[in-house]
């Protein structure tokens, strides 16, 4: 849309922008056409305490590298860097939907691996604590070979879960595989 100054304080106002947005508009000749569009609404940013530590927990999470930025981006529709650049130190900031978002995920993969490790903890050679292991470490979120930490073991359950394993279940690595989802349940904590 064509810039007019009186259309652009008012669209300011009403969508509570920035005052030196109306500079950046003038300059640029016009108002960008969404401020136009019906139904369109300004994301709510995460404000408050409670957010930042949140925002912290997620961006320590996300530091061990065990979890897949880009691919927790696309399922919430975000876009392959949006997460990424929300991570980065000095990075934009998120709206409270997104903080949300980020904290259900990181809560929902840690009960996943607290639910695998109770079957292995229950269940030692169970056929059921294997498949949902695998089930869990197949995830888009999760990057197994971070997880599992040694290259070898994680090299052995990769070929494991892609069918190129002769034997079953890599058994002879379970103590590895429970150390290791335990370390990323203590991780994926948030206060």
């Amino acid at each position: 849309m064509e810039f007019s100054e009186e259309k652009a304080k008012d669209i300011i106002s009403r969508f509570g922008l920035s005052e030196t947005t109306l500079n950046v508009w003038k300059t640029r000749k016009s108002i960008p056409d969404r401020y136009f569009r019906e139904g369109f609404e300004i994301k709510a940013k995460a404000e408050g305490e409670r957010d930042a530590q949140v925002m912290r927990d997620v961006k320590r999470i996300f530091g061990y590298g065990k979890i897949n930025a880009r691919s927790v981006a696309n399922l919430i529709g975000a876009g392959g860097y949006r997460i990424g650049d929300i991570l980065k130190k000095g990075g934009v900031a998120p709206t409270k939907d997104e903080v949300l978002y980020l904290k259900k995920t990181i809560n929902t993969l840690r009960i996943e691996a607290m639910k695998v490790l109770s079957l292995f903890n229950q269940f030692i050679e169970s056929e059921e604590a294997w498949d949902k292991l695998k089930a869990f470490l197949l995830r888009d979120e999760i990057k197994h070979y971070v997880l599992i930490g040694k290259r070898p073991i994680a090299s052995k359950i990769s070929d494991w879960m892609n069918g190129k394993r002769s034997t079953p279940a890599p058994v002879e690595y379970r103590d590895e595989i429970v150390q290791a989802l335990g370390v990323f349940i203590t991780e994926t904590n948030m206060f």
